[in-house]
C-alpha cells in the first residue's frame, strides 16, 4: 500500500506498506500483522497488532492493548494510550498521558507524560527519558538511566548508574545515582552510592541500611532511625539522624541536627542515640591509624594514644 493516507479497517489480517507510505488502522482492528518500509507514517488504533517497520525513519502511532513493535533506527513512536512493547534501537519514544509501554532496546530519547514505561534491556543499555509524573521501573541491572524533569518515580533492580535531575522518588538498592544541582530527590532503599552538591536529599531505608553520600552543599534529611551515612564533602546539613553511625572522610565543616561537626582526619566517625544525642567521636588518620577519641555524656572524654594505648582523662583535668 502506498500514496496518500489510507484508512483500513481490518482483523486478523496482514498490512504491508511501501516506503513512504501512510495509513491508518481505525479504531477496532485487532489482531493484524503490520509489516512497513522505509519513512512510512501510520496508525494503529486497535489490540493485540504486531507491527514490524523492515526500513527506517518511520512515523508509528500506537493506541489499544496488546500490541507489539520492532522497529529500526532513526524512527519515531508515539504511545496515545494502552500498552504497546516496543523492540528495536535509536528510536525516539513519546509516551502520552495515561499510556504504557515497555522498551526492550537501547533508545535515542523517551519522552514520558503522565505515563508508565517500563525498561527491560540487556545489562549496559543508556536509556535516557524525560518524564512529567511518569512511573519508570527498571526490571535489569547494570544499565545507566538518564532521568530528568518533575514528579517522577523510578523503581529500580540493583546494579545501575542513574542520573537525576528534577524531582523524582528512587525505589531500589545497590544503585550509583548521580544528582544534578538543584534537585529534590527522595531515595529508598540500602546501600545507594550518591553524588550530589547543593541539591535537596531525603533518604528513606531501614533500620541497619546505610547511604553514601560524595559531595557539598547539600540538605540531607534521614527518614529512617538507624540507617548510617557515610558523607564526602563539606557545608552539607543532615537532619534527623539517629540510632547510627556517621563517617565523614577527607574532613571538612559539616552540620548534623543542627551541631556543626569539625571532621579533621582522614575519616572521623560519629556516633548517635536513638534521640539523635551525639555518643562518641572518633577521628582517624589515612592510614587507619586512631588519632583521637571523644566520649560525651555528663562529662565530656577525650582519649588520645599513647604507644598505641589509650589513656581516658577528663577534658580539662
Amino acid at each position: 500500500m502506498s500514496g496518500p493516507i489510507n484508512y483500513v479497517t481490518m482483523s486478523n489480517g496482514t498490512l504491508i506498506l511501501d516506503d513512504n507510505a501512510r495509513a491508518d488502522l481505525v479504531p477496532g482492528s485487532n489482531s493484524n500483522h503490520v509489516t512497513i518500509g522505509t519513512n512510512d507514517q501510520i496508525g494503529v488504533y486497535g489490540n493485540n497488532n504486531i507491527v514490524l517497520a523492515t526500513g527506517g525513519g518511520d512515523a508509528i502511532w500506537m493506541g489499544g492493548t496488546g500490541n507489539v513493535v520492532t522497529t529500526n533506527a532513526g524512527g519515531t513512536l508515539v504511545i496515545a494510550n494502552g500498552n504497546t512493547t516496543i523492540n528495536g534501537h535509536q528510536n525516539t519514544v513519546n509516551l502520552w498521558a495515561g499510556a504504557t509501554a515497555t522498551i526492550t532496546g537501547n533508545q535515542s530519547n523517551v519522552t514520558v507524560d503522565r505515563a508508565t514505561l517500563t525498561i527491560s534491556t540487556p545489562d549496559k543499555y543508556t536509556e535516557t527519558v524525560n518524564a512529567a509524573g511518569a512511573t519508570v521501573f527498571v526490571t535489569t541491572g547494570g544499565n545507566t538511566i538518564n532521568l530528568s524533569g518533575a514528579g517522577n518515580t523510578l523503581t529500580t533492580s540493583a546494579g545501575n548508574s542513574i542520573a537525576v535531575s528534577g524531582t523524582a522518588t528512587i525505589n531500589g538498592d545497590f544503585n550509583s545515582v548521580a544528582i544534578a544541582g538543584g534537585a529534590t530527590v527522595t531515595i529508598n532503599g540500602n546501600g545507594p552510592m550518591i553524588s550530589a552538591s547543593t541539591v535537596v536529599l531525603k533518604l528513606v531505608g531501614n533500620s541497619g541500611n546505610y547511604a553514601t553520600v560524595n559531595g557539598n552543599g547539600s540538605t540531607i534529611t534521614m527518614a529512617t532511625a538507624g540507617e548510617s551515612l557515610t558523607l564526602s564533602g563539606a557545608n552539607n546539613a543532615v537532619a534527623g539522624f539517629a540510632n547510627a553511625t556517621l563517617t565523614v572522610l577527607n574532613a571538612g565543616l559539616n552540620t548534623v541536627n543542627g551541631i556543626t561537626l569539625n571532621s579533621i582526619g582522614a575519616k572521623d566517625q560519629y556516633t548517635y542515640d536513638a534521640g539523635g544525642k551525639l555518643l562518641t567521636h572518633v577521628t582517624f588518620d589515612a592510614g587507619g591509624n586512631q588519632l583521637r577519641s571523644i566520649v560525651y555524656g555528663k562529662s565530656v572524654f577525650i582519649v588520645p594514644l599513647l604507644n598505641g594505648l589509650p589513656i581516658l582523662y577528663p577534658l580539662g583535668s
